[in-house]
C-alpha cells in the first residue's frame, strides 16, 4: 500500500460496524446504517439474489449468517407490507431503530423490514434518510406497487418542490443544502396533515424524501436516489463476427456513467481522473477535441444506441479498436456492448459497473479485464444489480479483481488519489 497523499479525503472511506447499537440514529455509523438499507433493499428482489457472494461484506454490516449467506430469502407483498408498518411506525419514532434491526435478524421478515426503513426515513442524517426513501420507492415499484402517488415515479427527475412552498422558477434547478431542522418540520407537518392514514403518510413521506434528494448538494445522496432509476433491462445479445486484423490498438478511452455527462472526471483538459491516465498510465488516451460521450439515459436501448455510435467513432478516430477502456457504471455497458458488436478492444478497466449480461459476456472474452470497485457499493444495492463479475463467473486468469475501501461514494473508483492510495494500477496489472 501506497503512502496515502497529501490532499487525500479521510472522510472518503469508513469501517462498517457489526454491532447492533450501531443502528440508532449516529454519524459516525450512518455510513454503515446507508449499506444495510441498500442491502434490504437488494434482499427484498423477488426474482433473483443480487447480494450472492457478498457474505463477508453483509456479515461486516452485522446481518445474521442466514440473511448473510440469502439462506431465508424474503418473499412479500409490497404495500400491504408498507400499509401495515405504516400502521406502527406512525404511532412510533425512529428511537426504535436498534430494536427493529434486531428484529430483522431474529426474525427474518418483511414486517421487521418495513419497521426499520420507515424508521430510518425519519432521520435527521440526510444520506441515511434518503437511502430509506430509495429502497421503500424501489420495492413498491418492483412489486407492482404503481397504483400509488408516485405511480409517475420516472417524473421525480421534474422540477417540482413541496407541495407548501413554491420556490422562485429560476432556482428550480439550483442544489439544496441539507436542513434536518426543516425536515423534522417537514415531518410533523405530513404527520398533523395525514393523521389517520398512515399509508398515505408513508408515501407522501418517501415521495417528499425522494424529491429533496435529488436536488441535494451532496454527492452521495443524489447517487443513492438515482439509483432509483437504475434497471437491468439488458435484453439479449450476440456476439457479432469481427474481421481478421493484425494492427495493433493504438487509442486507450473513458467512458462515463448514467447522469454523468455533464460531469469533468472523463473529459480531455479538464478531467482529473483523464489527466491522471493520460499522464501516469495510458499516454495513447484519446485527448482530442472529438471526444466521445453518450447521452447517460436510463433505458438498455439508450445504451445500445451509445454503443454502436461508439462503432462509428472507433471507425474514424481508432480504425484498429482500442487498447483500454476505462468505463464507469453504465458506462461499462456501453463498452462492453461495443466489444459484442465487433469492436476490438484489448483491455477493460470496470469502474463500480453493474455486472449485466453483456458486461459478463465481455469479462469472458476480452484479454484483460480489471474489476475496480466498493467492497459493498450501496447505489448498486439500492438499484438491486449485480455488483461483482466473480458473482456471475467463475475464477477467470483473464479478469483481475480490485477491492477497495468501504466507501459511500459510487464515484471513488475514478478518483485518481483513491487509485494512487489503493494501488490499483499494480493490483490491476495495468503496468
Amino acid at each position: 500500500m501506497t503512502e496515502r497523499p497529501d490532499d487525500f479525503d479521510p472522510d472518503l472511506w469508513f469501517e462498517p460496524n457489526r454491532d447492533a447499537e450501531s443502528a440508532a440514529t449516529s454519524s459516525s455509523n450512518e455510513p454503515t446504517n446507508v449499506c444495510r438499507v441498500a442491502a434490504l433493499s437488494s434482499m427484498l428482489a423477488a426474482d433473483e439474489d443480487p447480494l450472492r457472494g457478498l457474505q463477508p461484506e453483509l456479515s461486516a454490516l452485522g446481518f445474521a449468517e442466514r440473511l448473510a449467506t440469502g439462506e431465508v430469502p424474503f418473499r412479500h407483498a409490497a404495500v400491504e407490507e408498507l400499509r401495515e408498518s405504516a400502521g406502527r411506525s406512525f404511532r412510533s419514532r425512529e428511537e426504535q431503530r436498534v430494536e427493529q434491526w434486531a428484529a430483522i435478524n431474529q426474525a427474518a421478515d418483511v414486517a421487521s423490514v418495513y419497521d426499520f426503513l420507515l424508521s430510518v426515513l425519519q432521520s435527521p442524517l440526510e444520506r441515511e434518510s434518503a437511502a430509506a426513501a430509495v429502497a421503500i420507492a424501489r420495492d413498491l415499484h418492483d412489486q407492482g406497487g404503481d397504483g400509488l402517488i408516485w405511480s409517475g415515479w420516472l417524473n421525480l427527475a421534474l422540477p417540482d418542490w413541496d407541495p407548501w412552498q413554491l420556490p422562485d422558477p429560476e432556482l428550480l434547478r439550483d442544489y439544496f443544502e441539507w436542513d434536518d431542522v426543516a425536515w423534522n418540520s417537514t415531518l410533523e407537518q405530513v404527520r398533523g396533515t395525514f393523521a389517520g392514514q398512515p399509508l398515505l403518510w408513508a408515501q407522501v413521506l418517501v415521495e417528499l424524501r425522494l424529491r429533496l434528494a435529488l436536488r441535494s448538494a451532496d454527492p452521495v445522496t443524489r447517487s443513492l436516489v438515482h439509483a432509483l432509476f437504475l434497471t437491468d433491462d439488458t435484453t439479449d445479445i450476440e456476439t457479432e463476427e469481427l474481421e481478421d486484423g493484425h494492427a495493433v490498438p493504438n487509442v486507450s478511452l473513458l467512458i462515463h456513467g448514467t447522469n454523468a455527462w455533464q460531469g469533468d472526471w472523463w473529459r480531455p483538459g479538464k478531467g482529473t481522473f483523464h489527466h491522471f491516465v493520460l499522464s501516469e498510465l495510458r499516454r495513447d488516451l484519446y485527448r482530442g477535441g472529438a471526444r466521445f460521450g453518450w447521452n447517460g439515459y436510463l433505458r438498455d436501448t439508450h445504451r445500445t444506441l451509445a454503443a454502436r455510435d461508439l462503432l462509428d467513432w472507433a471507425a474514424d478516430l481508432a480504425p484498429y479498436g482500442l487498447r483500454t477502456v476505462f468505463a464507469h457504471s453504465y458506462g461499462s455497458d456501453v463498452a462492453a456492448k461495443s466489444w459484442i458488436f465487433g469492436l476490438p478492444v484489448e483491455e477493460l478497466v470496470l469502474l463500480s459497473a453493474p455486472v449485466n449480461k453483456a458486461v459478463v459476456m465481455a469479462a469472458a472474452g476480452i484479454d484483460h479485464v480489471v474489476d475496480v470497485r466498493l467492497p459493498f457499493d450501496p447505489v448498486l444495492a439500492c438499484a438491486r444489480l449485480f455488483q461483482r463479475v466473480s458473482q456471475s463467473l467463475p475464477p477467470l486468469s483473464n479478469v483481475d479483481e480490485v477491492l477497495l475501501k468501504w466507501s459511500l461514494h459510487h464515484g471513488a473508483s475514478h478518483d485518481p488519489l483513491v487509485w494512487k492510495a489503493e494501488d490499483v494500477v499494480q493490483r490491476g496489472h495495468l503496468i
